[in-house]
């Protein structure tokens, strides 16, 4: 069975700098791309002075955004691993 993980990290004036926090764990790929779309549109909804992409790598999805007003910076990306 494959489990995807949508991991996230902020940094910033408004944000520690704590361990990445897992937002979701889900057997569906698409609930996971979802919720990551999702989350990106909700991140950036009002952000007028920033900077962000989407990469794709082997290992998943990447997002990365910085927020020039809010002095923060985001990293979203989506883990898929085989468990037994």
């Amino acid at each position: 069975m494959k489990v995807y993980v949508v991991v996230d990290a902020c940094s910033g004036e408004d944000y520690s700098v704590d361990d990445p926090t897992v937002l979701l764990v889900t057997t569906n790929e698409e609930e996971a791309k979802q919720f990551f779309d999702d989350e990106i549109e909700n991140w950036e909804d009002g952000m007028t002075n920033y900077d962000s992409e989407v990469e794709e790598y082997d290992s998943g999805p990447v997002y990365e955004c910085t927020d020039f007003e809010g002095d923060s910076h985001r990293i979203l990306k989506i883990y898929a691993k085989e468990v037994e």
